[in-house]
């Protein structure tokens, strides 16, 4: 995936992010003894994505969902 967007703070220690981008999905199956099968149909499509980040002292939390993927994504951070 490729995607660009803006952030808005809306308090000290959480931030806003919406953005838009592309996702280039190839289709593959794995085979039970491992073997890679390409299919014809790939799952190119427009990302659209959106989350919340929260702030501490020394660790912040992630949280966002992407449309193309259909998946909730889960981060932690540490500042060095």
């Amino acid at each position: 995936m490729l995607n660009g967007g803006v952030t808005y703070s809306i308090g000290p220690n959480i931030i806003m992010y919406f953005g838009v981008g592309y996702s280039f999905e190839e289709a593959r199956v794995r085979g039970y003894w491992g073997e890679v099968y390409r299919t014809t149909k790939n799952n190119d499509q427009v990302n659209l994505n959106s989350g919340i980040i929260i702030t501490g002292q020394r660790f912040g939390v992630n949280a966002g969902y992407d449309t193309a993927s259909r998946q909730i994504s889960i981060g932690i951070a540490t500042r060095f």
